[in-house]
């Protein structure tokens, strides 16, 4: 991967993700360990879909925020059945980082 001196750090980590992913985000170990000893891993997503106008709309607003309440109120990971789909990818956030 190839990037010139400047280029935006967020550009950099968008190029490395695709093929070197396993090395950006933690594996289930490295993940263990940042959270407090006893606290059970409920539910890990790697994608969903993120409202574009986080900040403006109330957290009972999106399906995903909705979803995540109903996994931690009832301990139940199963509850979490999205029906829109992810959109987390880089590629629909073209501006992130530049606001």
């Amino acid at each position: 991967m190839d990037a010139e001196a400047g280029t935006p750090l967020q550009d950099v980590f968008r190029r490395l993700a695709p093929v070197h992913r396993s090395l950006l985000l933690p594996d289930g170990t490295e993940l263990r360990a940042r959270l407090p000893a006893g606290l059970p891993l409920l539910l890990r997503l790697d994608a969903w879909n993120q409202p574009d106008d986080f900040g403006e709309t109330p957290p009972s607003g999106p399906e995903t925020f909705r979803l995540l309440a109903e996994v931690l109120d009832s301990g139940d990971p199963t509850r979490y059945r999205p029906t829109l789909a992810p959109d987390t990818h880089w590629s629909h956030w073209p501006d992130a980082g530049t606001l």
